[in-house]
C-alpha cells in the first residue's frame, strides 16, 4: 500500500486513486460546456472551401483566458498547471478535428507498449470524460514507431516494437487497418509523406538494436535501404538511396532520420552532423550535401522553421542511456539551392538532450524539456526553463520554467488553440510522466494599463471563402478590423522521440481590407506539400489568432475542418469533478486503489494494512475490510483520517519509525492524530490522488538520520504489492522507502 507518502515523491508507484466505495475516478477538471453565443457559429463538419464562405469557429482551450496569468508572463509565458493524462504521450499528433491522439504505453500504466490510443477532446477541458481510449484490436505494438499523416486523415504507423508491420488509425473513428508489411524491421523509423501522396519510410532498425554504433561497420541490422509506398499497399524498395552515411549504424544514423520534403523537389535530412538530398525518382539516389558544425547524433532536435531554412540545436547522444553530456549548440541548414548551407546561429542558455523544437505562429522557435547529462534526472540536470529562438536576430530569450523534467520520451506540439502541449517522458526516464502541461507563449498576454499582465486581446476568424489551392487566395473573416500583418500555415505533425517530421512554417502574403483579409498561397508544392496545417494571421502587436485546421490538396480545392461550437468555460485549473477524489467527501465510504495495480485495494487484517485484489465479486469480508469510512483529519480538520468501517476507534496511521503503516486505535494523543491525519494532493505523477502524512511536514521518525535503508520484508500473504513505511529522513529530498513491484523492495533517491 502506497497511499502514503511525503507530497514530494515522484514515482508513480507512490500514487493511490480513490471513489467512493467500488466506483474509482481519478483526478481531472470540472467544466462545463456553452455555446459560442454567436448567431453565425458554424456546424461542425468539414467542408471544401469555395466561393461561398464558411462560418468558423474558436478553437477551445482549457485554460486560456481563464486562469490568472504569471507576471513575467508577457517576456516569458507561462506553463499551465501539470494535469494528468491517460497515458505517457511518448507519439502526439493534431487531427483534423483538433484533437490530441498520444499513445505509447497502456492506459494508466508506465511500461513500454503502444496498445491504447488517446483522443483528447480539448473542448472537454481537463477532465478524464474528455479522454477516449481506443485498445489496439490488432496484434500491432505501436510503441517506438514512425508515423506520417494520409491524405485522407488516417495516421500511418510503420514498425515500432511490431518492427516489420504497419497500421493505419483513424483519429476521429478510431477504426484500425492493418496495412502491408515493409520488408526490413523498422523500429525507430521515420516516415515522412511525400508531396505527391505517398510515405516514404527511412531508417531504422532491427528490435532493440540500439547498440548498432558500438560497432559502426556492422551494417547488418539496420536499414540502409528505403522503401516507398501508398502506405494503404505494397512498399517499392529505393535500392538506388540506399546509404550507411544517412542510414548506417555509425553514430546510430538509422535512428530517426530528420527529414523533410526540400523547396527543391527532394528530400533533404540530417542524420547525425551529415546532411543530405535523396531523390525517390526510379530506384532513388541519395548524396551527402553538407556537414553540421557540431553533432546533435540521435538526441537533438530540428524544425524547418521557413521554406528550406531548417533549425537545429542540442543533442549529442548516440543512445539514450550514456552518459553525453549535451551540447546547447544551433545551427541554421539552409537547403535552398543545390548545397546546403550551414551557419552557426546562438547557442541556447542550455545544453540539452531529448528537447523539443516547436515553430509559433510568429515565426520563432520554442526549446521546451532535455537533459543535460544523458537522460538523468534530478533537479541539476533537469533543464526545465523552455527558451525561445528569433530567426530575424538569431538569439535565444528565456521563457517560462515547467514542473516536470521532459527528456526522452517527451513530446511537444503546437495546438490550434495556439498553446503548446507539452507531455510524457520516461520509460525508461527518471521520471514516468502520465502527465502535461500546456505552455501559453508570450504573444498570448499583455500589460494593462494599471501594470498588471492580463490575457491579450487576439484576432479572431470568422469565415473563410476563396481558392485553398496551390497559387490561390482565401478570404479570411475577421471580428474586427485591427491591422494584421501576417498569416501563416503550419503542419499539424506527428511528434515523437524529439522529432516533428517534417514539421513546417509557411508564409503567406497578406492583404487586408477593413475586416477582410486576403491571403495567398505559395504556388511550389514543395514549398507547401499537400497536407494538414493550422491557418493562423498575426496582428499588428503580434498577437496570433487561434488557428483553423486547413487541408491543402493536389489538384483539388482545400478543405476547412470546423470545431464545435461548444467551449470550455471554468477557472480551467485542475479542479476536483463534482464526483471526483480532491477533497474526499467527509463520513463517506471509499476504497483506494494502486494506480500501478489495478484491482488492488488497501485492506486491512489482523491490524496488519496491505493490498488486496478486491471488488465487487469479493467476499463480504474483503469488500468490507477494504472499506473506509472518511473522517475529518484528527490533526487538523484541513486533512482527513481513514477509519475502518468494520473497526470504530481504528484508523489508518504510519508508523512511528521504520515498519509498515497499520490500523492503529485511537490513543487520543497529538502523536497519533498527525501519524493518522493525511493531505489530499494531487498525484505525484498526475495521476489520481497522492496522500501526505500530515506528520511528514515535521517528520514523525524517531530519528533524522535516514530509517529507510534497504530491507527486505517478508512478502505479504495476499499475493500482492504491501505497504513501507513512508518515513523521510529529514529533507524530503532525501531517501526513502517506497513500494516498487510486488516482492521487490528498496530505498530510492
Amino acid at each position: 500500500m502506497t497511499a502514503l507518502i511525503p507530497a514530494s515523491a515522484t514515482s508513480r508507484r507512490n500514487v493511490l486513486r480513490a471513489g467512493a466505495a467500488a466506483v474509482l475516478v481519478g483526478l481531472g477538471t470540472s467544466v462545463a460546456l456553452r455555446d459560442a453565443g454567436s448567431a453565425s457559429a458554424a456546424t461542425a463538419g468539414t467542408y471544401a472551401v469555395g466561393s461561398t464562405p464558411v462560418a468558423l469557429n474558436t478553437p477551445s482551450d482549457p485554460a486560456m483566458g481563464r486562469t490568472t496569468p504569471a507576471t513575467d508572463a508577457t517576456t516569458r509565458g507561462m506553463f499551465g498547471a501539470q494535469v494528468p493524462w491517460p497515458v505517457i504521450p511518448i507519439h502526439v499528433a493534431v487531427g483534423r478535428n483538433g484533437h490530441l491522439t498520444s499513445w505509447g504505453t497502456p492506459v494508466d500504466t508506465a511500461a513500454q507498449g503502444g496498445t491504447a490510443y488517446d483522443d483528447w477532446d480539448v473542448a472537454g477541458g481537463f477532465s478524464r470524460a474528455a479522454h477516449t481510449q481506443t485498445a489496439s484490436m490488432h496484434d500491432y505494438n505501436s510503441f517506438c514507431n514512425g508515423p506520417a499523416i494520409l491524405p485522407d486523415g488516417r495516421f500511418l504507423m510503420v514498425g515500432g516494437n511490431s518492427s516489420s508491420m504497419t497500421m493505419l488509425y483513424d483519429p476521429v473513428t478510431h477504426e484500425q487497418t492493418m496495412g502491408q508489411n515493409v520488408r526490413y524491421q523498422r523500429w525507430y523509423a521515420t516516415s515522412l509523406r511525400l508531396p505527391d501522396g505517398r510515405v516514404l519510410v527511412l531508417g531504422g532498425g532491427n528490435y532493440y538494436n540500439t547498440g548498432a554504433y558500438r560497432n559502426p561497420q556492422d551494417n547488418s541490422g539496420v536499414a540502409t535501404v528505403p522503401e516507398i509506398g501508398t502506405g494503404t499497399g505494397a512498399w517499392t524498395s529505393l535500392t538506388g538511396a540506399a546509404s550507411t552515411m544517412a542510414f548506417g549504424a555509425e553514430d546510430n544514423r538509422w535512428w530517426y532520420p530528420r527529414a523533410f520534403n526540400g523547396p527543391r523537389g527532394t528530400v533533404v535530412g540530417t542524420s547525425g552532423d551529415q546532411v543530405w538530398n535523396l531523390s525517390v525518382s526510379g530506384t532513388g539516389t541519395i548524396s551527402k550535401i553538407g556537414t553540421l558544425p557540431f553533432n546533435p547524433r540521435v538526441s537533438g532536435s530540428q524544425v524547418m522553421y521557413a521554406p528550406g531554412k531548417i533549425l537545429v540545436s542540442g543533442g549529442g547522444q548516440p543512445f539514450n542511456e550514456d552518459g553525453t553530456t549535451a551540447t546547447a549548440a544551433a545551427a541554421v541548414v539552409d537547403v535552398t539551392g543545390t548545397t546546403a548551407r550551414t551557419t552557426s546561429t546562438s547557442p541556447m542558455a542550455e545544453n540539452r538532450n531529448w528537447h523539443n523544437l516547436t515553430v509559433l505562429p510568429t515565426g520563432d522557435v520554442l526549446a521546451s524539456g532535455g537533459t543535460r547529462v544523458g537522460t538523468a534526472g534530478g533537479d541539476a540536470n533537469s533543464v526545465k526553463q523552455a527558451e525561445i529562438w528569433n530567426p530575424a536576430s538569431g538569439t535565444w530569450r528565456p521563457a517560462a520554467t515547467a514542473a516536470r523534467t521532459r527528456t526522452y520520451h517527451s513530446t511537444a506540439l503546437l495546438m490550434p488553440s495556439g498553446a503548446v502541449f507539452t507531455g510524457g517522458g520516461g520509460v525508461p526516464g527518471p521520471e514516468d510522466n502520465l502527465n502535461a502541461e500546456l505552455f501559453y507563449p508570450p504573444y498570448l498576454f499583455t500589460r494593462a494599463a494599471d501594470g498588471s499582465t492580463t490575457w491579450a486581446s487576439r484576432p479572431v476568424l470568422t469565415s473563410i471563402a476563396g481558392s485553398a489551392t496551390h497559387g490561390g487566395t482565401v478570404t479570411l473573416g475577421l471580428a474586427d478590423t485591427r491591422t494584421v500583418s501576417a498569416a501563416s500555415l503550419i503542419s499539424t505533425g506527428c511528434v515523437t522521440h524529439s522529432e516533428n517530421t517534417d514539421q513546417r512554417r509557411v508564409p503567406l502574403t497578406v492583404r487586408q481590407n477593413g475586416a477582410t483579409v486576403s491571403a495567398t498561397l505559395p504556388t511550389s508544392v514543395d514549398v507547401l506539400p499537400p497536407g494538414d496545417y493550422l491557418l493562423t494571421v498575426v496582428d499588428a502587436a503580434g498577437v496570433p489568432s487561434a488557428a483553423q485546421v486547413l487541408t491543402i490538396r493536389r489538384g483539388a480545392p482545400g478543405l476547412v475542418t470546423v470545431g464545435s461550437a461548444t467551449q470550455v468555460v471554468g477557472t480551467g485549473e485542475p479542479v476536483t469533478d463534482p464526483t471526483g477524489t480532491v477533497p474526499l467527501t467527509v463520513d463517506t465510504a471509499v476504497g483506494l486503489e494502486a494506480v500501478n495495480f489495478a484491482g488492488y485495494r488497501v485492506m486491512h487484517e489482523n491490524f496488519a494494512v496491505y493490498l488486496r485484489q478486491a471488488g465487487t465479486g469479493s467476499a463480504d469480508g474483503v469488500k468490507t475490510d477494504t472499506s473506509w469510512a472518511v473522517r475529518p483529519g484528527l490533526a487538523d480538520a484541513a486533512g482527513v483520517s481513514f477509519e475502518a468501517v468494520t473497526w470504530p476507534g481504528y484508523y489508518l496511521a504510519a508508523p512511528t519509525g521504520g515498519g509498515a503503516t497499520g490500523l492503529v486505535k485511537n490513543d487520543g494523543t497529538k502523536g497519533f492524530a498527525a501519524r493518522a491525519t493525511f493531505a489530499p494532493v494531487t498525484g505525484a505523477t498526475g495521476q489520481g490522488t497522492t496522500f501526505q502524512v500530515w506528520a511528514t511536514a515535521r517528520c514523525s521518525c524517531a530519528t533524522r538520520t535516514s530509517r529507510c535503508s534497504r530491507r527486505r520484508p517478508t512478502p505479504p500473504t495476499s499475493g500482492g504489492p504491501t505497504a513501507r513505511s513512508p518515513c523521510a529522513g529529514g529533507s524530503s529530498r532525501r531517501r526513502r522507502c517506497r513500494s516498487r513491484r510486488a516482492g521487490r523492495w528498496g530505498s530510492r533517491r
